[in-house]
């Protein structure tokens, strides 16, 4: 008997009469498994009609008289199959099915490959010794596909059959080498490696992804590789640069790509063999994350140098921060780019004002100078969350950044903010003290008002753009000022309706003489003018269900809810230097409130704070502080205000009676730096300061929001190709688009993958990343082009091949047919 089991032949057997065959004809030419015909039939559910010589003629009427009666029949042969000519049986055998005992022949059926490819599986049977490994490559195998291949992706493990990502599996899990060895297709795939890629190097892992990043690397810069690199060249750099391009873009290997790209910058000593690179060629590439290192210390370098107009091909230093903000290394780097910009907007030079009146100071600060408070906030939050690794590199920006803040835009601003400040030079719906009936009292419809303790204006300017993104939401963005002292006891009464206010002292300030200190006694004082009113604290509000949350607010006109993220923070010595974090946690937690308001309704919301704050991160000195006399008695001292009965002269401290601010003939004074300085007084904690005389502390915002309680109609921003001819005429292929609309409040911004595909959808190129992100209003902005590199493949002159552009977010694709018009191609007999 053959060396294949007789088990094996039953079930080869049975296999081959599933469906509608009725006939197995087995030609058993040297006549192994005539012994056995007996107990095979035994074993077998079909009969057997065993065929001798020359009985072809009677042998096919049996059959013919079987398959009338519909039934099914082994046909065995103790013979070799005669030729075609000499037959009878011929026509019968093309519509059943044969069979043979070889067992290479047999697993050669089994996984649906043609006789051509018997070589192959007798060449694989290690691999295919075991039914999981035959599973899989049956999972995997496609007519018409190298099965070379779809062995490589079997032992890979992925079902993508091509060479890229069986590669991109393998630099995942070198370990996979082994396995190839193992089942003796390591030359396969080095074989495809060397072909598909234009590859010349060792067989080595490391090595290929040296060779595969320095040629991206330069082709990013649009450069030739230099002499010493020469020995790195590939023949088919669109393959290669198709192979890098998409394997970043995959989100499960960045990781992979992150470490295999540090190994090889290692082993090419990345440092020495770039360090030639001009600027504005390494800018363009983001191959390895020291590009980006590098390209963070240039700008920081630049900004210390004073160049903050244009630097490098019309583009000003934000510009290009913002453009390595979109490149691969971003998220590590992205805080690092964010605080360049930042940076950039504290040390341009404070514009010269010809101020000639108090409310031109407002002005300047509500539409501009509030940016710079903005900027700095931004800056010190970013380096508090700084990578280690990266923080050595802002110690020198750091120190021009805090000295541009408080000595050409603190200083200055408040100095001439305190020289023209006079309470009744205020418009009186301006004031803090008539918010109520100035913007509360007028409202016909149900108000909400949301109190944020020491959420400064242009922290509130933040949170109204983020709104503006969403067209559920319209925003009017209006000011108050506060009065003397800039602090919570006289903020919080001064926001609720009242016709006297009155200091009482001990931090007491009474409103119609009532108490407003706590929650409940405020509530008190809204339903005396409103009955029908409420006050609750934001957080407790929020933590109630949709239903409580309307059950709360139905048949109330008047609304109080407080907030204190920003100043419970910053007032604890402790915790202040966390205070610029805060601000950003502030302005989250009132996005989610105004947006929960709208979903019960809620279309009528007014976000204002008690006072602002100055915040500084250098540490004060003697310099900075102003001792107050030490023969007069005041009822209070801190570090920005004193309030006292006598009057009396120093240098650097202003001050106005507190019956100016209250409205009233209270004759003590308010007593505060005219300047950046603090008091010297007890205790800790001297960075975190309000109370004083400045717009910082002083202008509140009134943020008006409307709402709408409709589902969103926002849009993702899309692209559009603007190219006349739609015909693929090189292997890069130049596609410029455009952003047809601006992200704004009705269109969201989107991200985009583009790449080819021929008429079966297969990917035939690398596939480049456009951020549809861009603001302007004018179309010449929202202009971009991308390269596209081809996989040098044969392509079907004339043919028809898309242009795929996918919503990553939305996974949604439109198609852009072009014509191939290339001549050559490369041709391979596998996948890549």
């Amino acid at each position: 008997m053959a060396e294949v089991e007789l088990k094996d032949v039953v079930t080869g057997i049975e296999k081959l009469f599933k469906g509608h065959t009725h006939f197995v004809f087995w030609y058993d030419k040297e006549g192994e498994f005539a012994d056995n015909i007996d107990e095979l039939g035994h074993q077998l559910t079909e009969p057997i009609v065993i065929m001798q010589p020359r009985t072809q003629l009677k042998t096919k009427i049996e059959l013919l008289d079987i398959e009338k009666a519909g039934g099914k029949a082994l046909v065995y042969a103790a013979f070799s199959e005669p030729d075609i000519h000499q037959n009878l049986l011929t026509d019968m055998i093309l519509y059943s099915k044969k069979f043979t005992a070889d067992m290479n022949v047999m697993l050669l059926h089994e996984l649906g490959l043609p006789e051509t490819e018997l070589t192959f599986v007798q060449g694989q049977r290690k691999f295919f010794a075991a039914k999981t490994r035959i599973a899989k490559f049956k999972q995997r195998y496609q007519r018409g596909k190298n099965p070379e291949q779809v062995e490589l992706a079997a032992i890979a493990k992925t079902n993508d059959l091509q060479l890229s990502n069986i590669l991109i599996e393998v630099i995942k899990a070198p370990t996979l080498l082994d396995e190839f060895a193992k089942y003796q297709v390591l030359e396969t795939f080095w074989s495809f490696v060397d072909r598909a890629y234009g590859y010349h190097g060792k067989h080595d892992l490391q090595e290929l992804l040296a060779t595969m990043m320095v040629n991206f690397a330069y082709y990013q810069m649009e450069l030739d590789l230099p002499v010493m690199l020469r020995h790195y060249e590939v023949s088919y750099i669109n393959n290669v640069v198709s192979f890098m391009l998409n394997w970043r873009n995959r989100n499960d290997t960045r990781e992979v790509y992150k470490q295999a790209a540090a190994k090889v910058w290692r082993q090419l000593d990345g440092t020495q063999i770039f360090k030639n690179l001009k600027i504005a060629d390494l800018l363009k590439a983001d191959t390895f994350i020291e590009f980006d290192r590098h390209a963070v210390k240039w700008l920081i370098s630049e900004l210390l140098a004073g160049h903050l107009g244009e630097v490098i091909n019309h583009m000003t230093l934000p510009a290009i921060a913002e453009k390595r903000g979109k490149m691969y290394f971003s998220p590590e780097y992205q805080l690092a780019y964010n605080m360049t910009v930042d940076a950039h907007n504290v040390l341009l030079p404070r514009e010269n004002r010809n101020v000639d009146q108090f409310d031109d100071l407002i002005q300047a600060y509500i539409t501009e100078d509030y940016l710079v408070d903005t900027a700095y906030r931004r800056y010190i939050n970013a380096l508090d969350q700084l990578p280690a690794t990266q923080v050595d590199l802002f110690d020198n920006l750091s120190r021009n950044v805090e000295s541009a803040y408080n000595n050409e835009h603190l200083v200055p601003m408040i100095s001439d903010w305190c020289q023209d400040y006079v309470p009744n030079m205020i418009e009186p719906q301006r004031r803090e003290r008539n918010f109520y009936s100035s913007t509360v009292g007028p409202n016909k419809d149900r108000t909400v008002v949301i109190i944020s303790d020491a959420f400064r204006f242009e922290a509130a300017k933040e949170l109204q753009q983020r709104l503006d993104k969403r067209d559920v939401f319209g925003t009017e963005m209006q000011y108050a000022v506060t009065g003397l002292p800039s602090v919570t006891y006289f903020g919080m009464p001064s926001l609720l309706p009242n016709h006297e206010l009155a200091y009482q002292g001990n931090k007491e300030l009474l409103v119609d003489g009532q108490k407003a200190i706590n929650l409940e006694q405020r509530m008190h004082i809204l339903q005396t003018i409103e009955p029908q009113s409420q006050a609750m604290r934001l957080t407790d509000f929020l933590s109630l269900s949709s239903t409580e949350q309307k059950k709360y607010v139905v048949d109330q006109k008047v609304i109080y809810f407080y907030h204190n993220t920003v100043d419970a923070t910053g007032d604890k010595p402790a915790s202040e230097v966390n205070v610029f974090r805060a601000v950003e946690d502030a302005i989250a937690e009132l996005e989610r409130g105004v947006d929960r308001l709208r979903t019960i309704s809620i279309r009528n919301i007014y976000v204002t704070a008690d006072h602002g704050f100055i915040y500084r991160r250098h540490l004060l000195d003697s310099t900075d502080k102003i001792n107050l006399p030490s023969d007069v008695d005041f009822e209070q001292k801190n570090l920005r205000y004193a309030i006292g009965s006598t009057d009396f002269d120093e240098i650097g401290v202003d001050n106005v009676k507190l019956g100016d601010i209250l409205g009233n003939d209270d004759q003590r004074f308010v007593f505060y730096p005219s300047n950046a300085n603090v008091f010297s007084v007890p205790g800790a904690g001297q960075n975190y300061v309000h109370g004083g005389c400045s717009p910082q502390e002083m202008i509140i915002p009134v943020l008006h929001v409307t709402t709408e309680s409709r589902k969103s109609q926002a849009t993702y921003a899309t692209l559009a190709v603007t190219d006349s001819s739609r015909r693929i005429t090189s292997h890069e292929v130049i596609v410029n688009m455009v952003q047809n609309d601006p992200v704004d409040e009705t269109h969201r911004a989107a991200t985009y993958a583009l790449y080819f595909v021929d008429g079966n959808g297969r990917q035939i190129s690398g596939e480049q990343l456009v951020h549809a992100d861009i603001t302007s209003i004018n179309v010449n902005d929202r202009l971009i082009r991308r390269h596209i590199p081809l996989i040098d493949q044969d392509f079907e002159r004339g043919g028809q091949y898309q242009l795929v552009i996918k919503n990553v977010e939305g996974n949604t694709s439109t198609l852009i047919d072009y014509q191939m018009d290339l001549t050559v191609g490369g041709g391979f007999d596998f996948d890549i």
